[in-house]
């Protein structure tokens, strides 16, 4: 197929050619949006992370005959060994690492030794016996490379390989631009203007450089353009007026050139006409200034209908209005998996309509002499319609809202809300291509106190006789029996309470205003609980430090010691920022965030394995099996996706729990949150995965505005300052700044699978496709992918026969398809500590990204010669837990 059999259009704006070259170019214009390519040819949705990349995804998926981008060189590139390793050289070590950063770590360990090495990389020869000049050598020659590619010898007297081949430097690792090898297409004012503003935009919107020192920029681009034009036109005169061309006509002409420049300097001018001009030419979602009861007490509200229309034109994402397709109707994985959506007759009615999930949360933005004297509440939405790895992101969150504590009023805040959301029930919004759309509210995430203030339930957690949302247990019942189940809150009980007197309400203060909705009710249930809050700060927080100080008072080990272990534990690079913080005797409550906490109960028996002796005997303590159940309770509620199967067995496990709890601490009540363990099996049924509401990148969301108010360093009409300044920026990222590669492979090399042994060949399926580029590594919707990390390829039962494989190989073609040859291990389950220990290989496996039982890289722990493996979450596998 020729060039010019077919029409490259810009994701960005209107322009479209059929000319590589000029396409390529004219994505220069658009720099200060997105550096990604996006394939201009038309229904293809692929974005490349490199201009090579996208000249040979045009060749081989569309066919066009343009420039073979410089992906890899013509030799293919060789592993350290037929295995698919690096080997270390030395005879008397031949030590095996999976990456090229292992080895060199490898090798500088020799150097301290005293044994002189040779630079890992081919056709370089140079020597050293020192750590320091052997680093700086690697840092200053061989920077952005891939690594050493050699061939093992079995020769002594080399400390290398004796084979060497030439380097390789991939496109895709050098830093080269697209105007070193395209000729810039010329624009008129109209995108020189736009392409200027779009600079500013992300200069104080998104590095939240301050307007004051924006405005020094763009004042000094101005004087400089200035004098660019006083310089060059002097020269010209000088030279022009020698071919009998007036001065008159010349400097109409340079005038005329230099237009452009200052007309778009002129909108741009200042910091007001900067944001008009903002304001005019991006997808600006005006907030508006609403009164509440108190005399001159205002919030702010995005208009949730304008929103969304500013969201369909959004150049980044594409919504699909298409229903969800649930491929197994016993994997409860998203939302629209459970029965609050299923069952709610506005999408059973409207299935081609928006889905919105809305979220409440306070934050504060400065220290205050008052906890909440200076509380600000935000309330976000997120579009469900979007795929689960990109709703995730802050940037796709939504503000709806802002008002401060203390002048909270729940009708005029809510009643706005809601008002705007029954509108998009019964009349829907007007989108582009797509017509008249519905939308409607699927559910609330947030904290219990922030659910209880929405539906309208006692806040006070301690001391009211009904704390439940979910069901009508009242204290003194819960904590005398525990296991009694009581009736589930429904629309009609709640109108009861709220019929009945003040002290027979039973939890309800007041009607919410999202019951006014005709499809949504907070008892249908449709206020999601939150495992951050419930589980990780709250029962795992609490009950974990009441273990640990159980453990060191019958001698177990002592504080000293399980804190020098938590320092000294070589965490995974993954646990590493979320490691635990160190444990202080007497703690009611474990530190740290909720991350930090998980982390510290996921590695708690690895922490302490050596520290404990006549673990035969200890492992039927009842304190240390109250800790395995708690920590396989929370191994199953993080799945990702649960299994309807397996739902009786988690709310059996719960009530075991509880049950060892109060056996063993009877002195320690329990807590509201561990009565909302009981519902966890009921929710999944509802919101599917609940690690799919979870708060936690909602509160990310916070930290726009903390970030913001440390630079404004002005907390007068705070709320129209981070109104104003948040819309300006999603304007800004409406431009196109949120464009995602589905798939980021760092490739090495073209695939030539006879270099390997015979073992490997005999793992690739025969059907595997032509053409594959071999990867050091590659990042496939939000994960990365290395080699040598560990993923879960198979599983029979529930915590045996487990197979767990470590990336030796990673295979990507044009086509989106991710293939992983991986060396299947060993792997035994050791119940009393709830790890796996790995062994030898087995044999070697490849593994299709798309078949994995989970998309998660498994954290692999060594201790001694031993590694380990300790999951973060259940896997499911058809009708079997894993």
């Amino acid at each position: 197929m020729s060039v010019s059999a077919i029409k490259l259009t810009c994701r960005f704006c209107s322009f479209t050619n059929s000319s590589i070259k000029d396409y390529l170019s004219h994505q220069t214009i658009h720099r200060h949006v997105n550096r990604h390519f996006p394939c201009g040819v038309d229904d293809c949705k692929c974005v490349c992370t490199s201009e090579a990349y996208l000249r040979t995804h045009l060749i081989r998926v569309h066919g066009l005959q343009c420039k073979q981008g410089t992906l890899y060189p013509s030799a293919p590139v060789v592993p350290s060994s037929r295995d698919g390793v690096y080997v270390c050289s030395l005879a008397v070590c031949k030590k095996k690492f999976h990456t090229c950063k292992d080895l060199s770590k490898h090798l500088r360990m020799h150097l301290l030794s005293g044994i002189a090495i040779r630079c890992p990389f081919p056709a370089c020869t140079q020597v050293y016996r020192n750590v320091s000049s052997f680093s700086c050598h690697m840092s200053r020659m061989h920077r952005g490379k891939e690594g050493p590619v050699q061939v093992p010898c079995d020769d002594p007297s080399n400390f290398v390989c004796a084979e060497m081949l030439p380097e390789i430097i991939t496109a895709a690792q050098t830093e080269d631009t697209i105007e070193e090898t395209i000729e810039p297409i010329l624009f008129d004012h109209e995108v020189y203007q736009e392409c200027l503003a779009t600079f500013f935009l992300k200069l104080e919107f998104q590095c939240l450089i301050p307007a004051r020192t924006v405005q020094y920029i763009s004042k000094e681009f101005q004087l400089l353009h200035e004098q660019s034009y006083n310089e060059v036109s002097s020269k010209l005169k000088k030279k022009v007026l020698q071919e009998n061309i007036t001065a008159q006509n010349l400097e109409t002409v340079l005038r005329e050139a230099y237009s452009t420049h200052q007309k778009s300097h002129h909108n741009l001018r200042s910091s007001h006409t900067r944001t008009e001009f903002y304001k005019k030419k991006f997808d600006f979602v005006k907030p508006e200034k609403l009164p509440l009861v108190k005399p001159k007490c205002y919030f702010f509200y995005v208009p949730i209908a304008e929103t969304l229309k500013a969201a369909f034109r959004d150049k980044s994402i594409t919504i699909s209005l298409e229903p969800p397709v649930q491929l197994d109707p016993n994997i409860l994985e998203d939302i629209t998996d459970g029965l609050v959506y299923k069952n709610n007759p506005f999408f059973q009615q409207n299935p081609r309509s928006i889905r919105l999930m809305l979220y409440q949360d306070g934050f504060q933005v400065c220290a205050g002499y008052g906890k909440n004297k200076h509380k600000i509440t935000g309330v976000y939405m997120s579009i469900l319609n979007i795929p689960r790895h990109i709703r995730t992101h802050v940037n796709s969150i939504h503000l709806v809202a802002l008002y401060k504590d203390k002048e909270f009023n729940h009708k005029k805040v809510y009643g706005q809300i809601v008002k705007d959301l029954k509108d998009l029930e019964t009349n829907g919004v007007l989108l582009p291509q797509h017509g008249t759309v519905k939308a409607g509210l699927v559910c609330i995430s947030g904290d219990n106190l922030g659910h209880h203030s929405v539906g309208g339930f006692n806040e006070n957690f301690s001391r009211s006789t009904f704390f439940c949302r979910y069901c009508l247990v009242d204290r003194a019942s819960f904590h005398a029996n525990h296991y009694e189940q009581f009736p589930l809150r429904t629309p009609e009980s709640y109108n009861d309470c709220l019929r009945a007197g003040p002290r027979h309400r039973m939890g309800v203060k007041f009607d919410s205003e999202f019951n006014k909705l005709d499809h949504f009710h907070v008892c249908n249930p449709g206020l999601a609980s939150c495992l951050a809050h419930d589980l990780h700060e709250g029962v795992v927080a609490h009950d974990l430090a009441l273990f640990v100080n159980y453990f060191v008072s019958e001698k177990w080990f002592t504080v000293p010691e399980l804190n020098e272990k938590i320092d000294s534990f070589k965490y995974n690079c993954a646990d590493y920022r979320d490691k635990p913080n160190t444990f202080t005797e007497g703690c009611e409550k474990i530190s740290g965030g909720a991350m930090q906490i998980w982390c510290f109960l996921r590695l708690l028996p690895l922490l302490i394995k050596d520290l404990v002796d006549d673990w035969e005997e200890k492992q039927n303590n009842l304190v240390w099996r109250a800790l395995l159940l708690l920590s396989e309770i929370v191994e199953l509620v993080s799945a990702p996706y649960s299994h309807t199967s397996v739902l009786a067995y988690l709310e059996s496990i719960v009530y075991d729990y509880l049950d060892l709890r109060k056996l063993t601490f009877p002195g320690v009540l329990l807590r509201p949150k561990h009565h909302y363990l009981t519902h966890y099996s009921f929710l999944v049924y509802f919101f599917g995965g609940l690690a799919q509401v979870w708060t936690m990148r909602f509160e990310s969301k916070h930290s726009f505005f903390k970030r913001f108010a440390r630079m404004l360093k002005n907390f007068r009409n705070i709320l129209f300052s981070f109104s104003l300044k948040h819309e300006l920026f999603m304007s800004y990222l409406r431009t196109g700044v949120n464009l995602q590669c589905e798939i980021k492979p760092n490739v090495s090399g073209e695939f030539h699978g006879n270099l390997y042994s015979l073992d490997i060949q005999r793992a690739f399926p025969e059907n595997l496709p032509d053409l594959m580029q071999e990867c050091a590594s590659i990042v496939v919707k939000g994960t990365v992918y290395k080699k040598g990390m560990l993923l879960l390829v198979q599983q029979t039962h529930y915590q045996c026969e487990v197979q767990f494989g470590r990336i030796v190989l990673i295979l990507h073609d044009n086509n989106l398809a991710v293939f992983f040859l991986v060396e299947v291990l060993e792997a035994e389950f050791i119940e009393h500590l709830r790890v796996y220990k790995l062994g030898v290989r087995k044999m070697y496996r490849c593994v299709e990204h798309s078949s994995l039982l989970s998309y998660s890289v498994v954290r692999d722990y060594k201790i001694g010669t031993a590694t380990f493996v300790r999951l973060q979450s259940s896997i499911f596998c058809g009708n079997v837990l894993m």
